[in-house]
């Protein structure tokens, strides 16, 4: 296990550029949070608040995104082959270039996010969230 922030509140900081792979976030709220460039491979980041974040240029590689609230998050060019995002919230978020490659997703999560053709035909898409993560 990497970094653990757990009941955390992460607000106005610069954590960009670092290689924090396996990282726990667990119910915590991060807002206004520049995590550009940042490596958080096979990380946990479920039962979260995610506003005004920037995960730009950011690995999110097989991470663990379930369960959360993203609220006007940038994705912009991020890599989040093979992340599990069911059963979150995204609410203005941009994935602009985003690699989407095995993301899995439920096509209710689709109506809500603003993806291209391209992203659309990569994802994993699933009928049901499945099981809850834990920490619920």
């Amino acid at each position: 296990m990497g970094v653990s922030f757990f009941r955390t509140k992460v607000t106005d900081k610069v954590l960009s550029n670092l290689t924090l792979p396996r990282t726990y976030f667990g119910r915590s709220e991060i807002s206004h949070v520049s995590f550009q460039n940042t490596d958080f491979t096979e990380s946990n980041l479920c039962w979260n608040d995610f506003a005004d974040v920037d995960f730009s240029a950011t690995t999110l590689v097989r991470c663990d995104l379930r369960s959360s609230l993203f609220d006007r998050v940038k994705f912009i060019g991020a890599d989040l082959r093979g992340a599990d995002m069911r059963g979150s919230w995204f609410n203005a978020c941009i994935f602009d270039d985003a690699i989407m490659d095995g993301a899995i997703l439920t096509h209710a999560q689709a109506s809500r996010m603003a993806i291209s053709e391209a992203q659309n035909a990569a994802i994993d898409w699933r009928n049901k969230d499945g099981p809850e993560p834990d920490g619920g």
